[in-house]
């Protein structure tokens, strides 16, 4: 049962007077510890607009770090209906005048006109459909055809969803239903050999599956050539660039052509540097640090007319903050190139009252103009080479500042394949026939000596050209070695992509030193350093990357224009920006300076907590001692209230009684 004092023997308020009392020895305690806990509130949560305002901060600098920002180029065309052009840093600005004399056309075939179908679902025939593009390297398909797919529709469908390089369609000409086969890349290498191997159908219309055949290589079939393959050409300051596509990317280092119209006079395509970006970037990180340095003075500035302080005013992290950014801005970076290592030498200065930075658009404007590369070794991670067939892509935070010197050096070798000695005396209209795979691509060589007894070398050129017709361009030469008394065969294509074989031979070939044999593959060697050792090359991307664990670790160029030998050197250094980045992680970091004195306030406010359930267990106990002591007064009271009562009526009967005995 709890103790009650009801203060009926005294009638004192007893409920009002413990209340009172607990709170004459609670109250300054609690009020100190609300004090606190508001305090502490408000210091988390102005740790919470600092930690946000330098992760805005952050933004700011990596976009003014972004080496990209400094290297944009824009490619403008007179004629942009005609020719679109894009640029990357490895665009060198200029003007170029083009002419667009043709465009690159896909190949479309077209079954016979004289043979025509009355309706899409007339039986074609069965079989297979065997599709070989001419392009390096391509894929063969066959496509099967049978008495579930055998109509005019079905074989449209079938060659459509079975993968090979081209698109079927079937159209009405008015005579009747014909079909379409189109490539579906542009350019000559893109060509189709279409062969079929047929299976009797007697329910076929006109002559079957046959009727779709046609090769591109012989030029004949019994599909006709409505629209013939064709390469784009143009001439770039006079000089013919062909290719297979409408996007020319090769012609011109870091510009990609894009080929819309044939033109009827030049166009003039105009690369230029547009500083656009990095103008934005310098104006928003200038803006960035200015909102940060207004947000640490909301929350540590002292109003000295009021007299009061804001929630850190003199906290010692913001201090540090303050310090350390203004120690990294006002800091020298090294000079890659150009004219410009400082913040101020680019019109960048302190405020000296407010802390703030202000920018002279005119300083500016002009350093880019001159060369924004200049401008981005102040705030970025840049490399300058010496030569103009080199271009820095990256690196990285193990790549040490410095001037590295760069060479690289290819050697390409040709596939080859050496026959044995010839043992036919008599060259008298001997046919030579042979199976040759060449760079993947194989093709039979059909070719007949002339009546003359021709000379052995000129059966070797005779060949070559056999060669030629047969695989559409000049893949191979094939020379006579005399001394030897064999032929010697040699791919054009250099590199370790080159491979010649024999794969079947027949009639008098085996006595002109042919068999079936696989020759020696090409072979491609680089020597690629940087700062003297080994790099490694990437012969797709074109790039060299420095040596792990070496000071050119992450460092990351391009060569340009196939240049080889000594290719001078790059200056690398490191902008402000990585010294910010690296000082902003270390303040807002999940173990960072922000991080660990929110988790201190977060300790101190658990403490206060910790506190306010001792007050509390402190009132409890002082609330039982009070109305304890109050229930023991009570109960004195009472019973001297009790004793009163006796000894005033004992007393008034014992005065009564004398009363009467004295009358």
């Amino acid at each position: 049962m709890p103790i009650t004092a009801t203060g009926l023997a005294s009638g004192l308020d007893v409920e009002t007077l413990v209340t009172q009392l607990i709170l004459a020895d609670i109250q300054p305690v609690e009020q100190r510890i609300n004090r606190a806990e508001a305090t502490y509130q408000s210091e988390l949560s102005s740790y919470g607009l600092v930690k946000s305002a330098l992760s805005t901060f952050q933004g700011t600098v990596a976009t003014v770090s972004n080496l990209e920002k400094f290297t944009i180029r824009s490619a403008t065309s007179t004629q942009e209906d005609a020719l679109a052009a894009t640029a990357t840093v490895d665009a060198t600005a200029g003007t170029y005048y083009v002419d667009v004399d043709r465009l690159a056309k896909q190949q479309s075939l077209v079954t016979d006109a004289s043979k025509v179908f009355t309706a899409t679902t007339d039986a074609v025939g069965t079989g297979t459909i065997n599709v070989q593009s001419l392009a390096p390297d391509a894929e063969a398909f066959s496509i099967s055809i049978d008495s579930s797919n055998n109509t005019l529709s079905g074989v449209r469908d079938a060659i459509n969803v079975s993968g090979a390089p081209l698109t079927a369609a079937i159209v009405n000409d008015g005579s009747g239903y014909r079909l379409v086969l189109t490539s579906d890349e542009t350019g000559l290498e893109n060509k189709l050999d279409i062969t079929v191997t047929e299976t009797i159908d007697d329910g076929a219309a006109l002559e079957g599956l046959s009727l779709l055949s046609y090769s591109s290589t012989l030029g004949s079939g019994n599909m006709a050539e409505n629209q013939a393959a064709q390469n784009a050409e143009i001439r770039i300051n006079n000089l013919v660039v062909t290719g297979s596509k409408n996007t020319i990317d090769s012609a011109i280092d870091g510009l990609s052509l894009n080929l819309k119209e044939v033109t009827t006079d030049s166009l003039t395509l105009t690369v230029a540097q547009d500083t656009s970006g990095a103008k934005q970037a310098v104006t928003g990180f200038v803006a960035g640090y200015n909102q940060l340095v207004s947000s640490l003075s909301s929350v540590s500035a002292y109003d000295a007319d009021a007299g009061t302080a804001s929630s850190l005013t003199g906290d010692g992290t913001i201090r540090s903050i303050e310090s350390n950014l203004r120690s990294i801005l006002n800091s020298s970076v090294e000079n890659v190139g150009g004219d410009y290592s400082t913040l101020a030498s680019l019109g960048i200065t302190t405020d000296a009252i407010t802390g703030s930075l202000e920018i002279d658009n005119a300083v500016l404007d002009s350093a880019l103009a001159a060369n924004p590369l200049d401008v981005a070794n102040v705030f970025a991670k840049l490399g300058r080479p010496s030569s103009s067939n080199v271009s820095f892509v990256r690196s990285t935070s193990s790549t040490k500042t410095g001037d590295y010197a760069v060479s690289f050096n290819e050697t390409d070798t040709p596939a080859t394949l050496s026959g044995t000695e010839i043992t036919i005396a008599n060259n008298n209209n001997r046919t030579i026939t042979f199976d040759l795979t060449v760079n993947g691509e194989t093709q039979t060589i059909n070719y007949t000596t002339s009546a003359g007894n021709s000379a052995e070398d000129t059966i070797a050129i005779d060949l070559t050209s056999a060669v030629t017709t047969a695989f559409g361009s000049n893949v191979a030469n094939i020379t006579y070695d005399g001394v030897g008394n064999k032929f010697d065969f040699t791919t054009t294509l250099e590199g370790d992509g080159a491979s010649l074989s024999i794969d079947a031979i027949s009639n008098d070939s085996s006595s002109y030193g042919l068999s079936i044999k696989t020759g020696i593959l090409g072979t491609s060697t680089t020597d690629a350093q940087i700062n003297g050792l080994a790099a490694t090359y990437d012969s797709e991307l074109k790039t060299l990357t420095g040596a792990a664990g070496s000071d050119v670790e992450g460092l990351v160029l391009r060569i340009l224009g196939g240049a080889t030998g000594d290719l001078g050197s790059v200056k690398y250094g490191v902008g402000l920006g990585q010294g910010l980045s690296d000082l902003l992680d270390s303040f807002i970091a999940s173990d960072g300076l922000i991080q660990a004195r929110i988790e201190g306030i977060e300790k101190s406010i658990d403490d206060l907590d910790d506190r306010r359930e001792d007050l509390q267990f402190r009132a409890d106990r002082l609330e039982s001692q009070y109305r304890s002591q109050f229930n023991g007064l009570e109960l004195l009271i009472a019973e001297f209230t009790a004793t009163q009562s006796f000894l005033t009526q004992a007393l008034g009967n014992f005065v009564e009684a004398n009363t009467i005995l004295k009358r």
